[in-house]
C-alpha cells in the first residue's frame, strides 16, 4: 500500500478527483515558510533562507510546516558538518544525507520529487462548473 498524498499536492500534480478527497482533512493555508527560529545555528540559518527561496514559490508550505521544515534544515547542516569531519566514518556520512534527502522529498526539493509537483497560483479559483457539478456525499466522479 502506497501512503497518503496530500490533497494540496495532488492538486499540483494535476491528480487531484475531488470524489477522492477527504473533506475531513485539515485545511492549512500555503504561506511563506518565514524566518528562521532565532536559536539556529549560523550555517543552520543560512539553509533556511536558501531552501526558502525554493519552497516559498511553490505555495505548499504553511505555517503547521514550519517543524519539518526547521528538521530538514537541521538534517542539511548536520549532513554537511558530517561530511567535513574527518573522525566520521563513511556509514555516518552516508545515514545523514540519507536522512537529509527523505526530508527534502517533502517539499518536492529533489529531482524526482520536483517532477512530481508544479508551482500553484498565487490566488486560488473555483471552477464553477466544478463547485455546480460535485453534490457533497455522492460517489462523485
Amino acid at each position: 500500500m502506497s501512503p497518503k498524498v496530500a490533497d494540496s499536492v495532488k492538486k499540483l500534480r494535476g491528480t487531484f478527483q475531488k470524489s477522492r478527497s477527504n473533506p475531513l482533512a485539515p485545511k492549512v493555508e500555503a504561506t511563506d515558510i518565514g524566518p528562521p527560529p532565532d536559536d539556529l545555528a549560523a550555517d543552520e540559518a543560512a539553509i533556511w533562507f536558501e531552501l526558502a527561496e525554493v519552497v516559498n514559490p511553490l505555495r505548499i508550505a504553511g505555517k503547521p510546516d514550519r517543524p519539518i521544515f526547521a528538521l530538514t534544515v537541521g538534517a542539511l547542516a548536520l549532513a554537511a558538518r558530517t561530511k567535513k569531519d574527518r573522525r566520521a566514518s563513511a556509514n555516518q556520512k552516508i545515514r545523514t544525507s540519507q536522512a537529509a534527502a527523505a526530508l527534502l522529498r517533502e517539499f518536492g526539493l529533489s529531482p524526482t520529487s520536483r517532477a512530481r509537483v508544479s508551482s500553484a497560483p498565487h490566488a486560488v479559483t473555483v471552477d464553477a462548473l466544478d463547485e455546480f457539478l460535485f453534490v457533497p456525499g455522492s460517489s462523485g466522479n
